[in-house]
């Protein structure tokens, strides 16, 4: 895997000022809110530089810190009607395969549709490293 030459490269480069690293989605299939499930997501793990980075605006949460733990996760606002409807969504609870919860702590602006990054739910890059190195 090739994920660590990031952090590494931030750490050991001072020409690198900063790093994002992207990862599809291969561990969760199914999400859940309540009595609404869903299994076309187009979910990805990102690290948290990745709102500072990229000019992809939150519209609630804080983009210096999208992610409070492990188990947060920023969606867009059309995955935000789709699963909560006029409910405010921060702060609510989407459960990944009947399994791990994953608490709403930002929104993020729909991203255009001629952007090659094109997600409904970005969750935090720290949630899948214990998942990878089993």
């Amino acid at each position: 895997m090739v994920a660590p030459i990031g952090p590494l490269a931030k750490q050991q480069l001072p020409e690198v000022k900063d790093e994002v690293r992207l990862s599809f989605n291969f561990f969760y299939s199914l999400y859940k809110y309540q009595d609404k499930a869903f299994g076309d997501e187009n979910v990805s793990f990102t690290d948290p530089s990745f709102f500072t980075v990229f000019d992809f605006p939150l519209i609630e949460g804080d983009p210096a810190h999208p992610f409070v733990d492990d188990q947060s996760v920023v969606i867009t606002q059309k995955t935000a009607k789709k699963y909560f409807g006029d409910q405010d969504p921060m702060g609510k609870v989407i459960v990944a395969d009947n399994k791990v919860n994953f608490k709403v702590t930002g929104v993020i602006r729909d991203f255009p549709q001629n952007s090659s990054m094109n997600y409904d739910m970005l969750m935090p890059m720290s949630s899948i490293l214990p998942l990878i190195s089993c």
